[in-house]
C-alpha cells in the first residue's frame, strides 16, 4: 500500500488489525484522511506522519498506542482538521506546536495518560469546535485563553488534576458552546456570573471540584440546559436569594438531571423544586442541609427514575402521593428526621430497585403493597421505629430492618430471596427460630440476626454458606453445639461482635442509639471497660488500675478486637474491611 503514493483515503476503521501503525503511511503525499480507529494497534504514533502535508484526518483513537505524541504532527500539517487519538496509552505531555493546527476543529485526546500542563498555544485553534482532553493526568490552571475561542460547543476536560479557577468572563466569548465538561478536578472559586452568556449550554458538569460560594441564577436563559450537576463541591446557601439558581431553573423545560448533592446548601428546601420540567429524571440533593418538608406537588415530576434526598434535616412526611412516581428507580430519604408511614401508594413504584429510610423517625407497619415491588434489590429501613410483624413477601437482595420495633417470628417466606446477600433484622424484638427455609440463601455475605429473643439452635445449614463473611447471632437465646464447618471454622470470617451483657433495651439505647453506635463511642472515647464482658477477667484481675501487666496486655488485645469487629460491620458489606486484611489482622492480634 505504501507504494500507492497517489493514495487520498484509507479508511480501515473497526477491524481487529494489530502491530504497529505502518511507518511507510508517511510516505503517502497525496494522503487526506486516514483512519486506523478500533482495532488493536500497539507501538508508537509515527512521527513521519508529518510528512503527509495534505493531510485533513489523522483518527487513530482507541487502540492500545504508547509514548508520546510526535511534536512533528504540530508543525507540518497545515490542513489538519481532526487529530484524534482518544483511548489509548499515551503519555507525556500535550505539545505545545499543536497550536500551530490553524484549520482544527476537532481535537480529541481523552483517555490517556497525558500529563504536565494544557499548553496556552492552544488558544491560539481559533476555528476548534470541539475540545476533548478529559480523563488524562493533566495538571496546572486552565489557560483562560481557551474560553476565547468562539467556536467551541464541546469542551471537556475531566476527570484529571485541574486547579486554579474559573475566569471572570467565562461565558462571555462562548455565543456557541452547548457542552462544559469540568467535573473530577481541583478546581476552585466560584461560579462566574458571566456564565449566563453561553445560553446555548446544553450539559453543564462541574461535579468532583472544590468549587464554593453561592451558585448564581446563570441558568434560566439556558432553554436547551438538560444536564446540570454541581454535585460533591463546597456550594453554600442559607437564604431565598441563596437559592435564586433553583427558581430560575423552572425555565429550563426539558431539564433531565439535576444535581447539587454532597455540599454545603443549609436552610429551607425551595418549594420551586415541584415546579422543574416534567422531563426530569435525576434529582440528587443529598448529603446537605436542607431542613423543611418533601414539596408537595413533587409527586407530579412523573419522568423522575432517581430521587435522592439522603442525609440532610428534612421534617414532616412522605408526599401520600409518591406512588405516582411510576417509573421511579431508586429512592432516598435516608438520615433525615422524616416521621409517619409509609403511604401505601409506594407499592405502585414497580420499577423501585433502590429504597432508602433509615434513619428517620417512622413507624408504624409496612404496607402490605410492598409486596408488588418486585424490582426491589436494596431495602434499608434501619434506625426507626416501624413496629409489627415483618411482611411475609419482601423483595431484596440487600435487606436492612435493623433497629425497629419489630415483633413476633421471622417470615419462613423470606427464604424465597434465594438472591439475598445481606440480611440485618438486628436490634428488634423478633422471638422464635431460624427458618429452615433460610437454607436457599446460597449466595448470603452477611447475617446479622443479633440482639432478638432468638431461640432453638443454630441450623447446620449456615456451615454451607460458602459465601458469607459475616454473621452476628449474639445476644439471643440460642442452645445446643456451635456448627464447626464453612463460616464457622473460617479464622477470617467475622462470626459476632466482642459480648458485652447489655442489651438494646436499656435505657441509653434510644435515639437512634444502636449496639455497634454505643461501642464505637465507647471505644474512641477510651471507655472499653464498658464495651466487654467483665466475666472475661479472672478474679485477681478485678482491680484493672493496679497496672499488672497481664491485664493490660487483655485489654490492648480486646481494643484490638473490638477495632476489628467495627470494622468489620458497617452497615454496607462494600465498605467493611477486606477478608485477607481481616486475616493479617487476626494474626497480629494473636501474636
Amino acid at each position: 500500500m505504501a507504494n500507492l503514493s497517489f493514495i487520498q483515503s484509507i479508511e480501515l476503521s473497526v477491524n481487529g488489525f494489530s502491530g504497529d501503525v505502518p511507518p511507510e503511511f508517511g510516505r503517502l503525499h497525496q494522503l487526506q484522511h486516514l483512519n486506523l480507529s478500533f482495532n488493536a494497534l500497539h507501538g508508537m504514533v509515527p512521527a513521519n506522519l508529518a510528512n503527509c502535508s495534505k493531510l485533513r484526518v489523522l483518527d487513530l483513537g482507541c487502540n492500545q498506542l504508547s509514548g508520546s505524541i510526535p511534536v512533528e504532527l504540530g508543525q507540518t500539517l497545515p490542513k489538519l482538521e481532526r487529530l484524534v487519538l482518544f483511548n489509548n496509552s499515551l503519555t507525556g505531555v500535550i505539545p505545545s506546536s499543536i497550536g500551530n493546527l490553524s484549520s482544527l476543529i476537532l481535537l480529541s485526546l481523552m483517555l490517556n495518560n497525558l500529563q504536565g500542563i494544557i499548553p496556552e498555544e492552544l488558544g491560539r485553534l481559533s476555528n476548534l469546535i470541539k475540545f476533548q482532553l478529559a480523563a488524562n493526568w493533566l495538571n496546572g490552571p486552565i489557560p483562560p485563553v481557551l474560553f476565547n475561542i468562539s467556536s467551541l460547543d464541546y469542551f471537556s476536560i475531566a476527570a484529571n488534576q485541574l486547579h486554579g479557577s474559573l475566569p471572570t468572563s467565562l461565558g462571555a466569548k462562548l455565543p456557541k458552546l452547548k457542552k462544559l465538561l469540568l467535573g473530577g478536578n481541583k478546581l476552585s472559586g466560584t461560579i462566574p456570573a458571566s456564565l449566563s452568556n453561553a445560553s446555548m449550554l446544553q450539559m453543564i458538569d462541574l461535579r468532583t471540584n472544590k468549587f464554593s460560594g453561592a451558585v448564581p441564577p446563570v441558568f434560566g436563559g439556558m432553554n436547551g440546559l438538560f444536564h446540570l450537576n454541581l454535585g460533591e463541591n463546597q456550594f453554600q446557601a442559607s437564604d431565598a436569594k441563596d437559592f435564586s439558581f433553583i427558581g430560575s431553573l423552572v425555565n429550563c423545560s426539558i431539564l433531565s438531571l439535576f444535581s447539587v448533592a454532597y455540599n454545603d446548601l443549609g436552610g429551607v428546601l425551595p418549594l420551586s423544586l415541584a415546579n422543574f420540567s416534567k422531563e426530569l429524571s435525576i434529582l440528587a440533593m443529598g448529603g446537605n442541609h436542607f431542613s423543611g418538608i418533601i414539596p408537595h406537588g413533587i409527586e407530579n415530576l412523573i419522568s423522575l427514575k432517581v430521587m435522592d434526598f439522603t442525609g440532610n434535616d428534612l421534617t414532616g412526611q412522605i408526599p401520600e402521593h409518591i406512588g405516582n412516581l411510576l417509573m421511579l428507580q431508586k429512592l432516598g430519604f435516608a438520615d433525615n428526621k422524616l416521621t409517619g408511614y409509609i403511604p401505601s401508594g409506594i407499592g405502585n413504584l414497580s420499577q423501585l430497585s433502590d429504597f432508602y429510610l433509615k434513619g428517620n423517625k417512622f413507624e408504624g407497619n409496612i404496607p402490605s403493597t410492598m409486596k408488588n415491588l418486585h424490582q426491589l434489590t436494596t431495602l434499608y429501613l434501619s434506625d426507626n421505629s416501624f413496629s409489627g410483624r415483618i411482611p411475609g413477601e419482601i423483595f431484596s437482595q440487600l435487606l436492612s430492618l435493623r433497629g425497629n420495633l419489630f415483633t413476633g417470628t421471622i417470615p419462613s417466606s423470606l427464604g424465597n430471596l434465594k438472591g439475598l446477600r445481606e440480611l440485618n433484622l438486628s436490634d428488634n424484638s423478633l422471638s422464635g427460630g431460624i427458618p429452615s427455609s433460610f437454607s436457599n440463601f446460597k449466595f448470603l455475605e452477611a447475617l446479622n440476626l443479633s440482639n432478638n429473643n432468638l431461640t432453638g439452635s443454630i441450623p447446620d445449614f449456615l456451615e454451607d454458606f460458602k459465601f458469607l463473611s459475616f454473621l452476628d447471632l449474639s445476644y439471643n437465646h440460642f442452645h445446643g453445639e456451635l456448627p464447626v464447618k464453612g463460616v464457622f471454622g473460617n479464622s477470617s470470617a467475622v462470626l459476632s461482635v466482642v459480648g458485652n451483657g447489655k442489651r438494646p433495651v436499656d435505657e441509653r439505647f434510644k435515639d437512634g442509639m444502636t449496639m455497634r453506635k454505643f461501642v464505637e463511642i465507647s471505644a474512641s472515647h477510651g471507655r472499653i471497660m464498658e464495651v466487654i464482658d467483665p466475666s472475661m477477667f479472672s478474679q485477681e484481675d478485678d482491680d484493672i488500675e493496679h497496672g499488672d501487666i497481664s491485664v493490660k496486655k487483655k485489654i490492648e488485645c480486646l481494643v484490638s478486637v473490638v477495632a476489628l469487629g467495627l470494622a468489620c460491620s458497617v452497615e454496607s458489606p462494600n465498605a467493611r474491611l477486606g477478608m485477607s486484611d481481616v486475616f493479617f489482622w487476626t494474626l497480629r492480634v494473636r501474636g
